[in-house]
């Protein structure tokens, strides 16, 4: 055999083995996205909810099968902020004042609404995720995928032992904003009406000790208005401000770190610098 029929041969080679490697990580990644839906309650189960809510620290999350989210916060029938997620923008109205969120935040929950609207699972992460392998975490072996959204790379973690979605985190950076990460963990998982869900999740940036939202009041295909994944419709509320009085209502009370209590109200700036 000659020297140049040779390295022909090797080269031929050497691209089927990368074209079968690259074969079995997306079969492996399919395989994965099987295993997690399955481990979720199945694929039957899933497609049947078409919106689902549940509550997290002060906020509601709405979700639709449609890929759209809408967080809200406040308490019926006052709500003093709602954050509309599309696969197109995130628009967020905060007592009010409407905008478009900047790309780092935007992207942020948009890539968290693909997995809340898909119950947690990899459902609509099919066709974009490219497996990285292993990573042991605390004596805990995780299976890593990662993928993009927008201007973010995404890193999800799912357990390699019952294949639920375990770790969900955000990287990127942003002129203004400089280097950006923000880090998902969830540890606990309950089962509601057949669907495995987080009971809660830790959410954290580097250098802070992160935020436990403690999940309550999951419903599933709840009596919505059919305009309400479009609406951006307020009620914040009355606000009355006169000399030592200040009269509106409460929202949300926390316990901050044991010991401070944090109060939100209906009460904004412009209302102090109106009442002066």
């Amino acid at each position: 055999m000659s020297k140049h029929i040779f390295i022909i041969l090797t080269a031929i080679a050497l691209s089927l083995s990368a074209l079968y490697s690259i074969s079995n990580h997306e079969t492996d990644v399919e395989a994965i996205i099987a295993k997690n839906v399955e481990a979720a309650g199945g694929l039957e189960k899933i497609s049947k909810i078409k919106t689902y809510v549940l509550k997290a620290g002060p906020r509601f999350y709405y979700m639709s099968s449609a890929g759209i989210m809408k967080m809200t916060a406040g308490n019926e029938p006052v709500i003093t902020e709602i954050i509309l997620i599309t696969p197109e923008n995130v628009i967020r109205n905060s007592f009010n004042r409407v905008g478009e969120l900047k790309p780092l935040l935007a992207s942020t929950y948009q890539s968290l609404s693909k997995l809340r609207c898909g119950l947690f699972t990899l459902i609509n992460f099919s066709g974009q995720l490219e497996y990285k392998g292993e990573k042991k975490i605390s004596n805990k072996d995780y299976l890593v995928l990662a993928s993009t959204e927008g201007v973010l790379d995404v890193e999800i973690l799912i357990d390699s032992d019952d294949y639920l979605v375990k770790g969900f985190n955000l990287s990127g950076y942003g002129p203004a904003e400089g280097r950006y990460q923000i880090h998902h963990e969830i540890r606990e998982y309950q089962r509601v009406n057949g669907i495995m869900l987080p009971s809660s999740w830790l959410s954290s940036q580097p250098g802070t000790r992160g935020i436990r939202h403690e999940v309550t009041d999951i419903r599933f295909d709840p009596d919505l208005t059919s305009d309400f994944f479009s609406s951006l419709e307020l009620n914040a509320g009355e606000v009355e401000i006169n000399p030592g009085i200040l009269k509106g209502n409460v929202m949300t009370v926390e316990l901050i770190r044991e010991t401070n209590v944090m109060i939100s109200t209906n009460c904004t700036k412009d209302h102090l610098k109106s009442g002066i």
